[in-house]
């Protein structure tokens, strides 16, 4: 990969939108957030990436990437100049997403498991209703 080539931390200020080229290939796309807490101390303002997906992992990543969840991220980094509508120059950094892990997912958006498909117990481990475990050698593991 060649450029500037940026890795961080970052909170979505919204949900990943999924949209595709002329040629049908998909495009994740959402903002992200990048701030450490000694910059938001000093009252700082938080920096803004545009950041994109290409590919097969953006299909992927689409449910998964949603309103303040925070992700690793990296890719190539440009930045983007333009205009306002008030005629101020602006500057923004965009990132060409490489790679996206979200974070603190563990336990959360997914599906409740039903009672009926829990991991049925070995029946050289089952033991009648109410037989308690006496001593550690007793455990079957």
């Amino acid at each position: 990969m060649d450029g500037l080539i940026g890795a961080c931390i970052g909170r979505l200020g919204g949900d990943a939108e999924l949209k595709y080229t002329t040629n049908a290939k998909p495009i994740l796309c959402f903002r992200a957030v990048v701030q450490d807490r000694a910059a938001q101390e000093r009252g700082e303002t938080p920096q803004w990436l545009r950041c994109a997906v290409f590919g097969p992992e953006a299909v992927e990543l689409v449910g998964r990437l949603h309103k303040g969840d925070e992700a690793y991220l990296e890719g190539r980094l440009s930045l983007r100049r333009w205009t306002g509508q008030d005629g101020t120059e602006r500057s923004g950094l965009d990132l060409v997403v490489s790679r996206c892990e979200p974070l603190g997912q563990i336990g959360r958006r997914a599906p409740a498991r039903p009672a009926h498909d829990a991991a049925p117990v070995h029946a050289a481990h089952a033991r009648p209703a109410g037989e308690a475990l006496e001593t550690d050698d007793q455990l079957p593991f």
